[in-house]
């Protein structure tokens, strides 16, 4: 179950009374601190939160927006994560999911910077509004290559010499 949903578990749990829900709800707290990924840990954190939910379903209801439909939901999906295979993918549907991905992050990352350009255009003499719009990465590179050609511009400085600035008498 998400954050949200186990808010309001435990808001609702937490009534003063310390009894056997309150109890339950700290073992399943510690039994699942570990914050494992897997497949077989999520499936098994919603199980364990569902049926504490189910338990406590009469008064979770509405509570906070706790939709008891949540925890068939929790159910249903902890089955379909066990059932999923365990084997790995293979290297080459790896290497396609991979391409795909990076298409797809390469066709985004292209239509954030049109939409950023246009608002950098549209928004020109309204410098608070460019900044909000901008990336601040984005900035900070424009920034550091402007000081880089503005230094290659500049004629070296004299280098010190023993003299500097003395007068001969």
């Amino acid at each position: 179950m998400g954050a949200p949903k186990k808010a309001a578990l435990e808001w609702w749990l937490n009534d003063g009374v310390e009894d056997d829900r309150d109890r339950q709800l700290v073992s399943l707290k510690a039994e699942h601190a570990d914050g494992s990924a897997s497949a077989d840990a999520m499936a098994a954190e919603l199980v364990d939160y569902a049926a504490l939910a189910r338990q406590e379903a009469k008064g979770l209801e509405g509570l906070g927006g706790f939709d008891i439909g949540m925890i068939t939901e929790a159910e249903t999906l902890a089955r379909q994560l066990r059932e999923r295979p365990t084997t790995p993918a293979s290297p080459e549907n790896t290497r396609r999911a991979l391409d795909i991905r990076n298409r797809v992050a390469t066709l985004l990352v292209d239509r954030v910077n049109l939409v950023r350009s246009a608002a950098r255009f549209v928004f020109r003499n309204q410098p608070d509004i460019v900044r909000l719009s901008t990336s601040a990465f984005e900035r900070r590179r424009r920034k550091a290559q402007r000081a880089k050609a503005n230094a290659q511009d500049k004629p070296p400085a004299p280098a010190p010499t023993a003299n500097n600035g003395a007068s001969h008498a």
